[in-house]
């Protein structure tokens, strides 16, 4: 059921940038800067952090030490193989259905699973007004 949350979730956020709705946050916080207010640093909803894909997949993830500040932006250590061990367990990657019925297992996809879900690069990419990605 987590992985149809994800993917009724991506599909959620693939429609708010199909109508435009970045354009209409970007216009908010050029009329928030007119009279004085500062722009919104929140997240915009078509961004995916990688705290909402842990939370949404139930992810545990290998505690890790790092000095200084991690942005939330920054991927998380074992993100891919926490992703590859959850999508072995979910139909159709697993070798049953949902009724727990055996089936031919569709292979994992190549390259990052991260990408794959969400449709976003691991890679930085600049967002305006919340850091970087």
């Amino acid at each position: 059921m987590a992985l149809i949350a994800l993917r009724i979730t991506k599909q959620m956020k693939s429609l708010y940038v199909q109508i435009g709705m970045p354009t209409v946050l970007t216009v908010l916080n050029q009329l928030r800067q007119l009279i004085g207010q500062p722009p919104s640093t929140d997240a915009p909803y078509s961004a995916w952090p990688f705290s909402e894909v842990i939370g949404m997949l139930g992810l545990t993830l290998a505690p890790h030490h790092r000095v200084g500040i991690q942005s939330p932006w920054s991927e998380p250590p074992g993100l891919e193989s926490a992703l590859k061990d959850f999508l072995s367990y979910a139909p159709p990657y697993a070798g049953f259905d949902s009724m727990g019925q055996p089936i031919d297992p569709v292979p994992l996809p190549s390259g990052s699973l991260y990408t794959f879900l969400t449709g976003e690069s691991l890679q930085p990419v600049a967002r305006q007004g919340v850091g970087t990605h």
